[in-house]
């Protein structure tokens, strides 16, 4: 006797047992019935309703049934995203049609006449199958989900790793800028002080002699004015450079 695959009646393996001879019909579901929950179908076009709300682990069907045959019946099942196991039972001597059937995807098949113990191994041989096909299912579809997470998360630190390489990029800029900008600025400041000295100068000299310095001294004033105020503009960029690479907040970090 095999042994029972699970303990309670809600978690037993579920068997569809489909056969046009009621006396053979039942005594397949008698020999199953420890051990797993059975239901029964008198001919293949009857057993697709049964499939769809019994939904079995394992079908165990004669081959020839009227209406659907045992090989149609196969066929159908196994079109499904997650069909059940088909155990096929063929008349004595019919080696060929069982050929046919394991070639059509049934998982065994029994040649009558059979022995109940024959039967009750190759059912549980297919219960055994059915679980660890949904186990692998399982597994592949939590695998999937850890790739998914794994590839998510190696996005994120490819981002992470450009955006600090933009932040150690942008801080280089900052800083060629800002030192030549220091020049510029320092020159800026000598430029004024020039000109105010020659304004000075020219204050204590007679107008026909500094007219001309007096015009130059406007040029000056001026570029020194727009130097000044191009360089606070550069300094404005330097700073937003700085803030954007957050070299302040780095220790904080």
């Amino acid at each position: 006797m095999v042994a029972p695959v699970c303990e309670t009646l809600n978690d037993q393996p579920k068997v569809l047992v489909i056969d046009d001879e009621e006396a053979a019909r039942f005594g397949v579901a008698r020999a199953l019935s420890q051990g797993y929950r059975v239901q029964e179908a008198e001919d293949g076009l009857k057993a697709l309703a049964a499939i769809d709300s019994f939904q079995p682990d394992v079908i165990v069907s004669d081959i020839n049934m009227p209406g659907m045959d045992g090989i149609s019946l196969l066929k159908h099942v196994n079109q499904g995203a997650e069909p059940p196991l088909v155990v096929l039972i063929t008349a004595y001597g019919s080696e060929q049609m069982a050929i046919e059937a394991l070639r059509a995807g049934a998982h065994n098949y029994l040649a009558k006449p059979f022995e109940l113990e024959e039967l009750r191994l190759v059912v549980a041989g297919a219960v055994d199958k059915q679980r660890l096909i949904r186990q692998n299912r399982h597994y592949l579809k939590e695998l999937e989900r850890t790739l998914t997470e794994l590839k998510e998360s190696q996005a994120a630190r490819v981002q992470a790793e450009k955006l600090a390489s933009l932040g150690r990029l942008v801080a280089g800029v900052a800083h060629e800028i800002n030192n030549p900008l220091g020049v510029l600025h320092s020159g800026c400041g000598i430029l004024e002080v020039a000109a105010r000295r020659i304004g000075e100068w020219c204050g204590n000299q007679p107008a026909d002699t500094t007219s001309q310095v007096k015009e130059f001294l406007e040029v000056l004033t001026a570029t020194a004015s727009r130097s000044k105020a191009a360089c606070e503009r550069i300094h404005a960029v330097v700073t937003n450079l700085r803030q954007f690479a957050q070299l302040d907040r780095a220790d904080m970090q």
